[in-house]
C-alpha cells in the first residue's frame, strides 16, 4: 500500500527508461560546427516530504563534442522504483555562451531555448552565441555544484583555458 501511495503522490516512479541524449552545438551565426565544447549530464534524486522536494545527486557523466560538433550522452537506462529525475545538462566552451545547468526538457520548453534549438528527431542542436572578451570577463563560471569534481574534469578544465584566456 505505501509503495502505491508513493506512486501515484508521483515521488516515485515505477518504471523509469532514458535512453542516449544526442545533440550537435553550433556557432550560433555562423552556423558551423563548434568542436570542443565540453558537454556534462549530470542526474538528481528528489525526495518529496512535508517542507517540499530534496534534492539529492545521483550521477554525472561528460563527453566532448566531436569535429561535428556532435556528441552523444548514454542515460540511466532501465530503472525499476525510482526517485531519478531526467537529466540537466551544462554544455561549455571557451569563448562562447554557456548552457548553464539547466534540464534537457527545458531546451524544448523555455522560452530562451525553444525558439534556438531545433530538433532533428531526437538530437537537438544548439546554437552558441560567441561572447566578447569584455562579456567573458563579466560572467560567473563555475562548476555545478553539489557535482563531485571528479565526474566533471573536463568542464574544470575548460573553465580554466577560459580563464587563462581572459588574462
Amino acid at each position: 500500500m505505501a509503495v502505491l501511495l508513493l506512486i501515484f503522490s508521483g515521488c516515485v516512479s515505477l518504471v523509469y527508461y532514458e535512453g542516449s541524449y544526442r545533440g550537435k552545438v553550433i556557432d550560433a551565426e555562423t552556423l558551423q560546427p563548434i568542436e570542443g565544447a565540453v558537454v556534462l549530464g549530470v542526474w538528481w534524486k528528489a525526495y518529496h516530504g512535508a517542507g517540499g522536494v530534496v534534492h539529492e545527486y545521483y550521477d554525472a557523466r561528460e563527453t566532448v563534442t566531436n569535429k561535428n560538433g556532435e556528441f552523444t550522452l548514454l542515460g540511466m537506462g532501465p530503472r525499476a522504483v525510482t526517485h531519478l529525475e531526467k537529466m540537466d545538462i551544462v554544455i561549455f566552451k571557451v569563448g562562447y555562451e554557456e548552457v548553464g545547468l539547466t534540464s534537457w526538457e527545458s531546451l524544448k520548453d523555455a522560452i530562451y531555448y525553444r525558439d534556438r534549438v531545433k530538433w532533428e528527431g531526437n538530437k537537438a542542436i544548439i546554437p552558441l552565441d560567441r561572447l566578447s572578451l569584455e562579456q567573458r570577463r563579466k560572467r560567473f563560471d563555475s562548476s555545478p555544484t553539489g557535482v563531485p569534481l571528479n565526474k566533471h574534469k573536463k568542464l574544470l578544465e575548460e573553465i580554466e583555458r577560459e580563464n587563462e584566456a581572459i588574462k
